[in-house]
């Protein structure tokens, strides 16, 4: 069960291993609907490949992380007020 739930993102280099459970919390994004039919996955590395960059990712994985399911937001205070996008 665990490794079926398990998920791997390359972003910009770098791996990141999580849960598909823990970006299902926020519905309706491009993370929550990941599947392996999309463009960016691949099957011979089992992983989705974001040119992004990883230090940004980073603090994004971790606010997924921090929802808890409780409806809670949590703002990361190390990005600049001016780079924040409002959530409703």
């Amino acid at each position: 069960m665990d490794g079926e739930n398990r998920i791997t993102l390359n972003v910009g280099g770098i791996r990141f291993e999580t849960y598909k459970t823990t970006l299902r919390k926020i519905p309706a994004t491009r993370l929550s609907r990941l599947t392996e039919a999309l463009a960016n996955y691949d099957p011979v590395l089992n992983e989705y490949f974001f040119d992004r960059h990883p230090g940004v990712f980073a603090q994004i994985l971790n606010y997924y992380r921090s929802e808890e399911g409780r409806g809670e937001r949590q703002r990361c205070q190390t990005v600049p007020e001016k780079f924040r996008i409002r959530v409703f």
